[in-house]
């Protein structure tokens, strides 16, 4: 059953990620053997800067390596969606909101190798990162 809500996670941040479309209120991920568990939060996932602020992190590209593409984190920061969103337009050059839907913006850098979902969640923001190429 954990094995099966960890892919539907995976599968749902993916599809929001790429399609910029949202289905699910809140995501949460259970602390499991096999899936990914909340961890110390980097200071960089693939070279994108993490403020200190972010927590609860759950890394999905468990190599941390810059060279396993496609990659994609999520972390919980206490602050409000637009410091999260100014934060992020101001720490990876290029990016610009595309769409936002249901509360969620969707952030698109333009070689589109990288997008941000950022989501309000309960009283802070949840950050959704995928990257899709080296930047």
């Amino acid at each position: 059953m954990t094995t099966i809500l960890t892919r539907t996670i995976k599968l749902g941040v993916f599809s929001l990620l790429l399609t910029g479309a949202a289905s699910a209120d809140t995501l949460t991920v259970e602390t499991t053997s096999t899936g990914p568990a909340a961890a110390a939060c980097p200071v960089e996932f693939h070279s994108i800067v993490i403020p200190d602020s972010a927590k609860q992190c759950q890394l999905f590209d468990t190599a941390m390596d810059d060279d396993v593409i496609p990659a994609s984190m999520v972390h919980f920061m206490a602050d409000s969606k637009d410091q999260v969103i100014s934060f992020y337009q101001q720490a990876i050059p290029g990016l610009t909101v595309h769409s936002t839907f249901n509360e969620r913006t969707l952030l698109v850098a333009n070689d589109n190798a990288i997008r941000v979902v950022v989501s309000p969640d309960g009283s802070g923001t949840q950050v959704d990162i995928l990257v899709t190429a080296k930047g």
